[in-house]
């Protein structure tokens, strides 16, 4: 896109219709076939039935469950045993996160970390530690919520307030990773990122860097731990930790053992969720929509990869499967008409609702209803249906939201920043996401919690962003191709008249600020218990490794090699 002057005229022409041509995208059967619709022909799920054809054996299942539990207790003693070694502890702590295993003994971690935290406050002043043990240090304590001083990194400074040229490649490595943790006005990390990824891209060239040093640079320097997926990351330091030449083999076999087994529970969900999704016969009366079953099971892999938490898993990964076809109805096949139609019915949210819809709409409106039925017998016994009612608060917020963009794009209207952000708030879904999240997660997530979320807490408010303009950036070039509203990229240029470069970059810092912001919502003490702060953290997860490059849930080619490791392949043993 071409530089613009400041009174340039930026205004998007009205919608453009093409009929429907490919029989991949063919009205559904209850539609006119000649009405004219702005469609996106989406590329057509690339899993057909495999996983609802899936065999699966569980006595492999059985085998590795049996052998975790025998040796869950042998890795508890190592936690909790007495030590004079602080460092000692908590490296394994970080050993037994980045292994994956960490859920195992939540409790007990977060006993020893407070333990620590409270008893050695300066633990790092009063001990000449180098700087991979401050930065190891540090990064643990704030990814457990305490929000242990940066200006531990001062005596790593020269009197000039540059770092070292001294520093060796494994402490740089630690410090990158650290800097991840930083909080708003955090010069001193934002320092330490910068210097340290410059430094490390350098000393990958060097010859007397251990292999094993080397990959996992090169992996961090990919993708950072903290914002990565943490079952994907898991595998990832599985292969790394395998190669430690002071490795604990018990806990390494623990943690191939767990991972095949919480495996093999995510087949036999994906299987369930793929034959339900079959059963609905969505897929095949609404072509013009994504079909993204699995892509939405992969998402609540993500969102709630401990296997406890099933039933969030397969509640959420049906909504989100919902939620994309309701999107893409307002999108990419819906008429202004129908479109108020559709959120009037969701707003009234009864059966009643029916007969005000295009028939086309009906059949989608009413699984909807019945699934979010469905959920409330399944959570009455526990008096936890109440629930559900939140849920559906924000689902109609959300298609409100849906709707309200239609308007703008019908009205060819460019809004402000801060209107965009004001409605990104609502129309990138995040709500609706931490609402169901919440939903499924059992007696951990309290009224006062969903009540919460209603509020649009500042973490809510900086995920939302995140996952607006990461989202944007990847996709505002293939969606201005057809009628669609202007996108957060095109919204900057319009009203600061600068280049698409230039409002890139801006709207990158936006995202590095908004991530400060989560980090310093996650410190202690917090509105929210930590368990349910986690899932708010693993959305923006999700935004920044599955859309770093492409919409990997549109085009979900590009997902895989993440289908692969989290699904289909185990670990050797």
């Amino acid at each position: 896109m071409t530089q613009i002057s400041p009174s340039a005229s930026f205004r998007f022409a009205p919608p453009k219709t093409r009929k429907t041509t490919l029989r991949a995208h063919a009205a559904p059967a209850s539609q006119p076939e000649d009405t004219s619709r702005p469609l996106a022909n989406f590329p057509l799920s690339v899993w057909g039935d495999r996983f609802v054809n899936m065999q699966l054996d569980d006595s492999i299942f059985k085998s590795n469950s049996i052998k975790v539990e025998a040796m869950k207790e042998d890795v508890r003693k190592l936690l909790v045993a007495e030590t004079d070694d602080s460092v000692e502890k908590i490296d394994f702590i970080n050993t037994l996160c980045r292994l994956g295993v960490s859920y195992h003994f939540e409790s007990d971690i977060e006993e020893q970390i407070h333990k620590i935290f409270v008893t050695e406050p300066d633990l790092l002043d009063k001990n000449d530690y180098d700087l991979h043990t401050v930065a190891l240090v540090f990064r643990v304590f704030r990814q457990h919520g305490y929000k242990i001083c940066c200006d531990v990194f001062d005596k790593f400074k020269e009197n000039d307030g540059k770092y070292k040229d001294s520093l060796d490649a494994k402490g740089l490595f630690s410090l990158y990773e650290a800097a991840y943790l930083s909080t708003p006005g955090e010069d001193i990390l934002d320092e330490a990122l910068a210097f340290t990824k410059v430094q490390l891209e350098q000393s990958l060239a060097a010859e007397s860097m251990s292999s094993h040093l080397h990959k996992q640079i090169i992996n961090a320097l990919k993708q950072c731990l903290h914002r990565g997926i943490p079952r994907i990351e898991a595998r990832k330091y599985i292969d790394i930790y395998e190669g430690e030449e002071y490795r604990n083999e018990m806990l390494l076999e623990f943690a191939k053992l767990d991972y095949n087994r919480v495996q093999f529970i995510y087949q036999r969900e994906l299987k369930d969720i793929s034959k339900w999704w079959k059963d609905t016969n969505l897929e095949k009366e609404y072509t013009y929509a994504r079909s993204r079953i699995v892509e939405a099971y992969v998402w609540q892999v993500i969102f709630h990869f401990e296997p406890h938490y099933a039933r969030a898993r397969m509640m959420h990964g049906k909504v989100i499967a919902f939620l994309a076809m309701i999107d893409d109805t307002y999108d990419a096949y819906g008429t202004k008409e129908e479109h108020r139609c559709f959120t009037d019915a969701i707003d009234r949210w009864n059966y009643g609702a029916l007969d005000q819809l295009p028939n086309y709409l009906k059949k989608l409106y009413k699984v909807l209803l019945d699934t979010f039925s469905e959920f409330e017998n399944d959570l009455a016994p526990e008096g936890r249906s109440y629930s559900v009612h939140y849920v559906k608060e924000e689902m109609k917020e959300l298609v409100r939201g849906f709707h309200n963009e239609q308007k703008w794009l019908h009205e060819g209207h460019v809004p402000s920043m801060e209107e965009y952000f004001s409605h990104a708030l609502t129309s990138c879904g995040v709500n609706v996401i931490a609402a169901v999240s919440f939903m499924g997660m059992g007696e951990i997530a309290r009224i006062q919690d969903f009540e919460w979320i209603q509020k649009k807490p500042r973490i809510l408010r900086a995920a939302s962003i995140i996952g607006r303009l990461t989202d944007d950036l990847v996709t505002h070039k293939d969606e201005q191709t057809r009628a669609h509203v202007a996108s957060s990229v095109e919204c900057y240029m319009k009203e600061h008249g600068v280049s698409e470069r230039k409002a890139v970059a801006e709207l990158r810092k936006k995202i590095e600020n908004a991530w400060k912001e989560i980090n310093q919502e996650c410190m202690k003490p917090a509105q929210v218990p930590p368990n349910l702060l986690a899932r708010m953290l693993n959305i923006v997860r999700l935004v920044n490794v599955l859309y770093k490059d492409v919409d990997t849930f549109t085009n979900s080619e590009h997902l895989k090699t993440f289908v692969t490791q989290l699904f289909i392949d185990p670990i050797p043993l």
